[in-house]
């Protein structure tokens, strides 16, 4: 429950941005492959683009995956106003107190979102 006036920032993996990167082999894969293997999270990964997927799906504890249209979804059922639930970027958005706290990691596969009452 917000207060009128407070803000809710949503931050998650962006399933688009995992799709658009299975689909089209942009190299989007292969650096979260390399990222993680190097920080050591998760089992070995094989280079095959659908188990990278199916991994971010899987591994992390996510019941579900979103985008921005789903989120404007749930968000819109939760009672929020459509008309004020709005994409942001790193770090940016209505409060820079809230934005501050996002963090560097894994900022190209994360859709922002905020909503306010």
């Amino acid at each position: 429950m917000l207060r009128p006036g407070g803000v809710l920032r949503l931050t998650t993996p962006d399933l688009a941005r995992y799709l658009t990167g299975y689909a089209t082999d942009d190299g989007f894969l292969a650096k979260h492959r390399r990222r993680l293997t190097t920080l050591g999270f998760g089992p070995p990964m094989p280079a095959r683009p659908a188990f990278l997927v199916n991994q971010i799906f899987r591994c992390y504890g996510h019941q579900w995956i979103y985008d921005l249209d789903e989120l404007r979804h749930v968000l819109t059922r939760a009672g929020f106003d459509p008309d004020r639930i709005r994409p942001c970027s790193y770090r940016q958005g209505a409060r820079p107190d809230v934005a501050d706290l996002d963090t560097a990691f894994r900022t190209d596969e994360t859709v922002y979102v905020e909503a306010d009452c």
